[in-house]
């Protein structure tokens, strides 16, 4: 696969992809991550919200990598709860500008921050993404959440099983926060042709 780097904190209020652990890269000093060549503002399967411009959310958990994220849930230096809160106070600030998610269940992905906790400190999940929370793309099929393919023929269509993908993040202890917006039945790379409106690039809205 082709791929291009960016910085560690480009695209700060979409999700980090779900992709090859940072890189360092030593000249300019920066922490990188790998994505696809032809990436655009949405991957099919993305984790973390990175930092952005605001102040009032807590920049120390949103700086964070993925992994990073995880290691700090681990050592209960943060908790889960903490963690999703955190993503769905820059998805407030942000969302009705840039227009990424398709649904959001804020009450579900605190439900499952607390289940995972406990999974945590018991010792059963121990895999490097423990309670990082997570996005999918709206074509990415999750049991009992809508999945519409950005359609409005979809659109209350709800699964009765997970995709592979999202069951993969569940059983890896991601904590699904929603699903993120797309080109209608993914024909496209824009977002354009969304039933639920163009998402806005960040950084330039």
């Amino acid at each position: 696969m082709n791929l291009r780097f960016l910085p560690e904190n480009d695209l700060r209020h979409s999700p980090v992809i779900l992709m090859p652990p940072a890189a360092a890269d030593t000249e300019a000093g920066m922490n990188l991550r790998f994505l696809p060549e032809n990436d655009s503002r949405h991957s099919p399967m993305i984790l973390m919200p990175p930092a952005a411009a605001d102040t009032e959310v807590d920049m120390s958990i949103l700086e964070y990598t993925a992994l990073e994220l995880a290691g700090q849930i681990k050592k209960k230096e943060i908790s889960c709860r903490e963690a999703v809160e955190a993503v769905f106070g820059q998805i407030e600030k942000k969302e009705e500008e840039l227009n990424c998610y398709i649904s959001l269940d804020r009450e579900k992905a605190l439900k499952q921050a607390d289940a995972v906790q406990k999974k945590i400190d018991d010792g059963t999940l121990t895999g490097p993404l423990a309670g990082v929370p997570a996005a999918v793309k709206d074509n990415i099929c999750t049991k009992g959440r809508k999945t519409t393919c950005a359609s409005k023929i979809l659109s209350d269509f709800v699964p009765p099983y997970d995709a592979f993908a999202a069951k993969k993040l569940e059983e890896a202890g991601c904590i699904l926060i929603g699903k993120t917006n797309m080109d209608e039945f993914a024909m496209g790379s824009t977002t354009e042709t969304s039933a639920f409106g163009v998402t806005r690039n960040p950084w330039n809205p």
